[in-house]
């Protein structure tokens, strides 16, 4: 990451910190107003061979707190399951362990800690593109340095039905 990349990352994360919303730990329903599906697409990037590839990462939140991230594109095929934590700005995504109850990759190594910060939801109450402060989760943006936004990806939902995603 070049000097101008990491300015503009601090410089995000300064508005980030400062933003005020309405998602709000007083809130009764922090959890709801961030319940659905969101996605990110990264930016494109040649992969061998001259083949396109994005980075997408997509997060499942549920009303009632359960969090399942799936990452997959440039040489990633990763799901895991995350703690949902209110704060006075919207909410923070924390590593608990993967879809298949470890705390270790298909590769065997423990990318991240348990409660680790994977990233943090900001903005309004049900924004339809809320900015995003990167934890340890911090997708690759290739030589843009753009790292793009989530978008609720479908209707905010009220419970995921797959219970194997929120033990």
């Amino acid at each position: 990451m070049n000097s101008i990349q990491h300015g503009l990352a601090l410089l995000q994360l300064a508005w980030l910190i400062a933003a005020v919303t309405a998602c709000r730990p007083s809130s009764s329903d922090v959890e709801a107003c961030w319940s659905g599906d969101w996605r990110y697409e990264g930016p494109a990037l040649e992969g061998a061979g001259g083949v396109i590839i994005a980075e997408t990462i997509v997060l499942h939140l549920d009303a009632s707190g359960g969090c399942r991230i799936e990452r997959f594109g440039r040489q990633l095929d990763e799901a895991m399951i995350c703690e949902q934590v209110p704060t006075a700005g919207g909410l923070d995504l924390l590593f608990l362990h993967y879809v298949d109850g470890k705390l270790r990759n298909d590769y065997g190594v423990a990318a991240y800690a348990v409660r680790e910060p994977l990233l943090s939801l900001r903005g309004q109450r049900d924004s339809a593109s809320p900015s995003v402060a990167w934890g340890t989760l911090m997708p690759d943006a290739g030589a843009t340095g753009s790292f793009g936004q989530f978008r609720r990806s479908t209707p905010t939902l009220g419970k995921v039905d797959d219970d194997r995603f929120l033990s």
